[in-house]
């Protein structure tokens, strides 16, 4: 594929990608408040910047490879130059790295959106991580709480949860600690063994 057109094909899945954001602001505005829908907005601005886009696109000048590869790695290392910032409200911030790049990444490959497969049964989710825009679309009917392994509670994923009235726990190494209870759950500290 020649340079020209790994731009305009890098042009379109960002433009895709803003879109899709937009859709989710307008859903998180609707279903909860513009507060947490500023999650999605901020992270479109993200997009808007220019920064992401720049620097894939030198990285096509300097060695052409598959503008997908490429945009991956740019995303990877911001996520990674995030998550060595010491202010941890601004640390977590990596995983919208993550959100908006894979959002990015999937219009490239033309793959369909991520989101958690919906659940006829009440459940507990344990992930290192869950992005915002899967989080935000969880049905606390069946979701009952979430165990994260690698988020804290200021990461966005827990602060759309928190306002879905999700009760949100982090497991900390043999350690389940929990961090927010849910009204209607009855939660406690309890040793997660690991098995042998």
């Amino acid at each position: 594929m020649s340079h020209r057109a790994c731009v305009a094909l890098l042009t379109r899945a960002i433009d895709a990608a803003a879109q899709d954001l937009d859709e989710l602001f307008a859903f998180t505005a609707q279903r909860l408040s513009d507060k947490e829908a500023g999650i999605f907005m901020a992270q479109r601005i993200m997009l808007e910047d220019g920064e992401l886009y720049d620097a894939v696109a030198e990285r096509m000048r300097q060695a052409p490879r598959p503008v997908d590869a490429l945009w991956l790695a740019v995303i990877a290392s911001l996520a990674q130059e995030y998550q060595g910032i010491e202010d941890t409200y601004l640390r977590e911030r990596y995983i919208d790295i993550y959100d908006v790049g894979l959002r990015v990444w999937r219009h490239l490959n033309n793959q369909p959106d991520s989101v958690v497969t919906p659940c006829h049964t009440p459940m507990v989710i344990v992930a290192n991580i869950l992005l915002p825009s899967e989080t935000v679309q969880l049905d606390p009917a069946w979701i009952k709480g979430i165990y994260f392994t690698d988020c804290g509670r200021n990461s966005h994923a827990a602060i759309l949860a928190t306002a879905l009235g999700l009760s949100i726990n982090r497991v900390i190494r043999r350690y389940c600690v929990t961090e927010r209870k849910s009204p209607s759950m009855t939660t406690a500290v309890r040793s997660v063994e690991p098995k042998t």
